[in-house]
């Protein structure tokens, strides 16, 4: 669950609800917009300024001065001579010329933008937060024109006194900025060159109350295929509808301010919650997206687009490498960090079970990072996905324990409609798994379940990372484990809490009658949420084994003669009340 507060958690099960919805989109990106980075020859040695424009703002390491004062250690470090070190290191643009006493510097450091036109809302310039350093004194020169050479306005900062300085330009009505020059005069630090992290013109908006016409975001962590799940991949989704009554969002309207930026892959941050009594409203975020195409219409009032999470974009990245001996925890970490060369700002988690299986050598010939781990899963039952903080999970996959407290009650009062349903194809009481190789076959089967359920044989082949019998046998055993009886998965359609999360536990009815009440545990592996002013949530959950509670009830009522008979049959306590 999210953490929220007590006003929230009474705010969602209220009769009279107050949903709310805010949506944050940053209309800009560095590498999409195409932004190139002149420095004019003010250039350390080794130096990365293309990533000023990157949006990433901290800097993992102390990155030495090569001055003959500099001594390395844990935290003072030679930063990444490579390219491709550079993908994984921010660093930012570093200048040539030493501050002099008291920081200043005889001739102004300064570094170029150059871009597609865009209007100019806001403006940061971020230094080196790992040696908290910064520029004390400069000028953000903003040109427009084609021709980038018309001064549209010049901002002038003396005394500045923070790593990141931001400044709102709104007022100054910019709407077609196609160059930035940032010169700098003083540095926080005498004999030291600038370290500039990011120098840029974010443009992010956050559309709340009626802008916002339509939201729903849609989570899994499994894919329902009708058939038991061998490895689950799967990326989440975002639908957005903004209010477009004054065409604002229109391609082709040039007075419009977001002109030129309405495109694909812009990220998208939703987030749900509730007003509370006090009049202020406490949101729970919802996931990390990148927009698809927006679709527009003269005749309709609002522009829509789909977006995805950071699943999606990872089939569209490839990797070629051989992992030889490695576990598969040691594989998920290598394809990750190969997808970092792609995406700078990627964070990722591995599950420390996955070093329970280990691959003679796992062999990826220029395939998307998305199919590489979806091996991995597949050698491992696991799931991977992105969770609401964008950071991927790959992770095995746990049926949760029935002595865990729940993390919500979900009772009749809070659903329309409940459906329970019963698949027999997942069951599976005989089981069998190849080898990639095909010479190599573990079988092994449940007696049981087959005198309950018949034969149900299930199998597994063609997998590229299933190469010997130990990792076959550790398939076996837990296919068997876990489908050898027939599971009770639950769908609800209820009223939606949005600080539940994929994997939290839920309590809720299986049967209820006059005189019979089952109640079990789930755990969360769908959820999609509709917002439209109202809110409603459609959850999938799988029945945790073992905490199904029956309860036996009989009431007899004879005016003052009464008594009250409740059996529970999981602790085998029975009461009378007179």
């Amino acid at each position: 669950m999210q953490t929220v507060s007590a006003d929230f958690t009474a705010a969602a099960t209220a009769t009279i609800r107050k949903p709310r919805a805010r949506v944050t989109v940053t209309w800009t990106d560095g590498y999409i917009d195409n932004v190139e980075a002149i420095t004019g020859g003010q250039e350390n040695y080794t130096n990365w300024p293309d990533q000023v424009v990157n949006g990433i703002e901290t800097v993992p390491h102390k990155w030495a001065h090569l001055d003959g004062t500099t001594q390395l250690s844990e935290d003072v470090r030679l930063m990444p001579g490579t390219a491709a070190g550079a993908l994984l290191y921010e660093v930012g643009w570093w200048g040539t010329d030493e501050s002099g006493a008291g920081g200043s510097f005889a001739t102004p450091q300064t570094i170029d933008l150059r871009f597609q036109p865009r209007p100019m809302l806001t403006l940061r310039v971020v230094g080196d937060d790992a040696w908290d350093e910064y520029p004390v004194d400069f000028t953000v020169q903003i040109y427009t024109g084609a021709g980038m050479s018309t001064l549209a306005y010049t901002q002038t900062v003396t005394g500045n006194s923070s790593v990141t300085y931001t400044a709102d330009l709104s007022a100054q009505n910019i709407l077609d900025c196609t160059r930035m020059v940032l010169s700098i005069t003083k540095w926080s630090a005498a004999s030291r060159v600038v370290k500039i992290v990011e120098f840029n013109a974010p443009i992010t908006i956050t559309y709340d109350g009626a802008d916002i016409m339509g939201l729903g975001v849609t989570e899994e962590s499994e894919v329902k295929t009708g058939t038991i799940p061998t490895g689950n991949i799967s990326a989440n989704e975002c639908y957005l509808e903004l209010e477009n009554i004054t065409n604002r969002f229109f391609p082709g309207n040039t007075n419009a301010v977001l002109y030129n930026l309405v495109k694909k892959n812009r990220k998208i941050e939703p987030e749900l919650g509730f007003e509370l009594p006090d009049g202020s409203i406490e949101y729970v975020p919802m996931g990390v997206f990148w927009s698809g195409d927006w679709e527009t219409s003269e005749l309709g009032t609002s522009a829509n687009t789909t977006a995805r999470d950071r699943m999606e974009r990872l089939r569209k990245t490839y990797i070629t490498a051989t992992y030889t001996g490695y576990t598969l925890e040691q594989i998920a970490n290598a394809v990750l960090a190969d997808a970092v060369l792609y995406m700078p700002d990627l964070e990722y988690n591995v599950d420390s079970g996955l070093s329970a299986y280990t691959i003679p050598s796992a062999e990826f010939d220029n395939v998307t990072h998305f199919e590489a781990l979806k091996q991995v899963t597949e050698a491992c039952l696991g799931r991977c996905y992105a969770d609401r903080s964008g950071i991927v999970q790959v992770l095995l996959t746990s049926f949760g324990d029935p002595d865990v407290t729940e993390d919500l009650e979900i009772t009749r009062s809070m659903y329309f409609q409940r459906v329970q349903p019963a698949n027999s194809e997942e069951v599976a009481n005989v089981v069998s798994v190849t080898t990639a190789d095909e010479l190599t076959t573990v079988l092994d089967e449940d007696p049981t379940s087959i005198k309950i359920y018949g034969r149900q044989e299930f199998t597994i082949k063609d997998r590229p990372l299933i190469q010997n019998s130990t990792v076959a046998q550790l398939i076996v055993d837990e296919l068997l484990a876990s489908y050898k009886d027939k599971g009770k998965d639950t769908e609800l359609d209820w009223r939606g809490n949005p600080a539940l999360e994929l994997d939290d536990i839920i309590k809720t009815i299986i049967y209820k009658d006059d005189s019979l009440e089952v109640t079990g545990k789930f755990k969360a592996f769908m959820q999609s949420f509709t917002f439209d002013g109202t809110l409603r949530c459609s959850l999938k959950a799988r029945i945790v084994p073992g905490s199904e509670t029956d309860t036996i009830q009989n009431v007899y009522d004879a005016g003052e003669d009464a008594w009250q008979n409740t059996w529970d049959t999981s602790d085998d306590a029975i009461q009378n009340n007179w």
